[in-house]
């Protein structure tokens, strides 16, 4: 069986990234449901909010190597949480636009285009508040 090697690299990654957070923290990281388990959605969430906000250091300090970093660890961390949890359509249409926007943003860093990136991590931005929309409405319902 063969296998990229952008998508061995991406596991490798996502496995390095979940692996240096001790067991205790994904507790902490996540919050805990009645039954005392931790909601895994808001550990996939925590790990993409300290990336980003990482990724908006170096936009905001022109380093792209961080920018680049950080936003191929969040393209693997999106690989994982759609493998993890695609099981509502408008969910996984939203993961999609996440991806699309992200591997923008790594494209433009490896450009060094600081307008470019910024324009690809807004796009990222919007389609997480998009997807926190969608999930927030089907909880309604």
């Amino acid at each position: 069986m063969k296998t990229t090697s952008g998508g061995l690299l991406s596991l490798v990654i996502a496995f390095s990234l979940l692996s240096t957070c001790p067991a205790g923290e994904d507790q902490q990281a996540g919050k805990k449901k009645g039954d005392g388990k931790t909601d895994e959605a808001s550990v996939w969430m925590t790990k993409k909010l300290e990336l980003s906000k990482k990724i908006l250091q170096g936009l905001t300090t022109g380093d792209f190597k961080m920018v680049e970093k950080n936003a191929g660890a969040m393209i693997a961390v999106n690989y994982l949480e759609e493998w993890d949890r695609s099981s509502m359509p408008a969910y996984r249409k939203q993961l999609k636009a996440f991806a699309g926007a992200n591997k923008e943003l790594v494209k433009q860093a490896k450009k060094k285009d600081v307008t470019a990136a910024t324009k690809a991590y807004t796009q990222l931005v919007m389609s997480c508040v998009e997807c926190h929309t969608v999930i927030r409405d089907a909880k309604k319902k």
